[in-house]
């Protein structure tokens, strides 16, 4: 959660506004997946599923680190914010 409240705050504010509707919205939506599929997994109450949502959680957190290595090689955001992300 505290990742995705980063994003939202920190690095989407940063971005230029010509990549509002792009990389914009996939590092808001893969940020905000990692909590949301922890969260799911754990409401189903059977480990499997749990296991089976925490794998997907860390599927959206490999993709939000690569859209934040992008935005940072693309210098959208500064080196000292990519490498406390």
């Amino acid at each position: 959660m505290a990742l995705a409240l980063v994003v939202c705050r920190q690095v989407i504010p940063a971005l230029p506004a010509d990549e509002k509707w792009v990389l914009n919205q996939q590092i808001r939506r893969s940020a905000q997946s990692v909590p949301a599929n922890i969260a799911e997994g754990h409401g189903r109450f059977y480990n499997q599923e749990n296991i089976r949502f925490c794998y997907i959680a860390r599927g959206s957190l490999i993709e939000t680190y690569s859209h934040l290595a992008l935005a940072h090689d693309l210098s959208y955001i500064p080196g000292e914010m990519f490498n406390h992300l």
